[in-house]
């Protein structure tokens, strides 16, 4: 996705005003149980289809939050089944997991459920680890998330989130839609504000109906076997936009996409990539830059040790023709493998996907230090790399 719209869809001053759920609204079909050591533990009689069971187990060094959605007898085994309260029982178990001084951790189970639109934000008393073991389903249609995010979490220190689970954003119809022009802002699966010391770790992202994750002002974010999967012809689905943040770490995660793998835009330190394999898609960028007056310099973005397999571009840097005044500098390709790409290496300074730009038009972006050492493979079209 071209940076412009990104700021213009996902710009960290506009703040998303739509919760998904009422915090303070009563759920008569969530009941908490006594704090209990036994993990198996079953109250007296049926549960209905719809019910949840929230069992929290506390200790003086960690407090468990469990999010089940119940079903059949409860003298059998617990079944899991899709409810669209899903959403309304993670919100609640945050909720009271932020209020704790001790480490908390909320725990989805494995399992498939419905989940509409969810918002979290801190700040919070102590830190909170969202531990996702299911397949998390959003709602398919187009218009039905108000709002840039599904799943967004703000203001936190000390967040994580783990399990090995997958947010599935169910994009297919809305790329339809958006291919037709029929919809203009689409959801992102994840968005990430504001975080300090967080790590997301083991979490798949899949068909999310816009980008896949977009992290804003946030330092110290670490993505650790972190994949995304969508159609190579997906519109937008940018694996991970990262804008006015610092210290982002990247490693050991795969991309396939229909759009950049990793994005990069401006007022961005110290990023680090490495061990990442990206394709399809249209590679890791710094950019689009200079769409906007004002832009703050990109500076310091390592990537190391990645491969490319059947991408547009390897990797690239790319600003507006007549663009703002901007700064690029201290990039670093280095142990770059690339097999038929059709761009391994690409600095584009008239970046303009709509083909309604001058092309004619200088930049006004500067590139500073650009190392660029040991890029070996095969282009796609025998271009040189």
């Amino acid at each position: 996705m071209d940076y412009v719209e990104a700021q213009e869809n996902y710009g960290i001053e506009e703040e998303n005003e739509v919760d998904a759920v009422n915090l303070d609204e009563d759920d008569e079909n969530i009941d908490e149980t006594p704090a209990v050591g036994n993990a198996n533990h079953k109250s007296g009689g049926k549960q209905g289809g719809t019910g949840t069971l929230m069992r929290h187990i506390v200790d003086a060094h960690k407090r468990e939050l469990e999010t089940t959605r119940g079903g059949g007898d409860v003298d059998g085994p617990t079944q899991t089944r899709m409810e669209p309260e899903t959403g309304q029982a993670v919100v609640k178990a945050f909720k009271e997991a932020c209020q704790s001084t001790s480490a908390s951790t909320i725990l989805i189970p494995k399992g498939t459920f419905q989940m509409n639109q969810v918002k979290l934000e801190g700040p919070c008393k102590g830190p909170i680890e969202l531990q996702i073991q299911a397949t998390l389903k959003a709602p398919s249609a187009p218009n039905s998330i108000k709002g840039c995010e599904w799943l967004t979490v703000n203001k936190l220190d000390g967040f994580a989130m783990s399990g090995g689970g997958t947010l599935d954003g169910q994009g297919k119809v809305a790329w339809e839609c958006k291919k037709s022009k029929k919809c203009t802002k689409l959801p992102n699966n994840l968005s990430f504000n504001s975080l300090t010391n967080s790590i997301i770790k083991d979490i798949t992202t899949l068909n999310s109906k816009s980008f896949h994750v977009n992290v804003n002002q946030c330092k110290n974010l670490t993505f650790l076997h972190f994949n995304v999967k969508a159609l190579d012809d997906s519109p937008n689905t940018d694996g991970i936009h990262i804008s006015r943040s610092s210290a982002v770490h990247v490693t050991e995660s795969t991309f396939s996409t229909g759009d950049d793998c990793i994005s990069i835009g401006d007022e961005t330190e110290q990023v680090h990539i490495t061990k990442v394999t990206c394709g399809p898609g249209h590679g890791i960028s710094v950019g689009s830059l200079g769409g906007n007056p004002g832009e703050k310099p990109v500076v310091g973005v390592f990537v190391k040790n990645c491969t490319f397999i059947s991408t547009d571009n390897g990797v690239r840097i790319k600003t507006w023709p007549a663009s703002h005044p901007g700064v690029v500098s201290d990039v670093h390709f280095e142990d770059i493998i690339v097999q038929n790409v059709s761009n391994p290496i690409l600095i584009d300074q008239v970046y303009c996907p709509s083909g309604k730009c001058n092309k004619n038009e200088v930049t006004g972006s500067s590139f500073g230090k650009k190392p660029l050492t040991e890029m070996q493979g095969e282009a796609a079209y025998n271009t040189p790399l």
